[in-house]
């Protein structure tokens, strides 16, 4: 089965992208390296990315208001059982981050995850991506949670990642 799926990049990400920086991995350092792996072929680490449907069940789009698109990425139970367990990445990073614990996580436990892009990051678009005040911030996660429940579903909500202050945490729990 084969997956597509296109995102437009960032304001910030295409500022970044286009500030003269290096490009790709830093050079490997000389080591002797006796370990596996290094038979048949060369081999050592594969840098390769892996698609999003190898770890989450589905990734759509939550809009907020007119000009705010959030990527977010979900899994877990289809039958709406149990919490709906929210990822934040850090800085830099995206939803993906949280890949490989959302893939162990449901299969260990009956919930939902739902890994979101946050602004300025991956594939979420909005008007002011450069905007990533405490308020901004939290505000969109409201919204984002919000749209992907709708007002039928409220279950138990479990935040887990990092916003950098106290004040995101808090007015995110609201």
């Amino acid at each position: 089965m084969n997956f597509t799926f296109e995102c437009e990049m960032s304001n910030l990400q295409k500022r970044v992208l286009t500030a003269g920086l290096p490009r790709g991995l830093p050079p490997r350092p000389i080591m002797t390296y006796q370990g596996r792996g290094r038979g048949r072929g060369g081999g050592g680490r594969v840098y390769t990315p892996i698609h999003w449907s190898k770890f989450f069940r589905r990734c759509r789009k939550v809009d907020i208001g007119d000009k705010s698109s959030f990527n977010v990425y979900e899994d877990g139970s289809v039958e709406k059982e149990g919490p709906l367990v929210v990822f934040l990445h850090g800085g830099g990073y995206s939803g993906l981050t949280w890949a490989p614990l959302s893939r162990d996580l449901t299969a260990l436990v009956k919930c939902r995850t739902l890994a979101i892009d946050l602004r300025g990051h991956g594939c979420s678009i909005t008007e002011d991506d450069y905007d990533l005040s405490a308020e901004n911030m939290a505000s969109d996660v409201v919204g984002i949670v919000k749209g992907y429940l709708g007002e039928h579903d409220m279950p138990q909500i479990i935040l887990i990642g990092e916003l950098n202050t106290k004040e995101n945490k808090n007015d995110s729990a609201r």
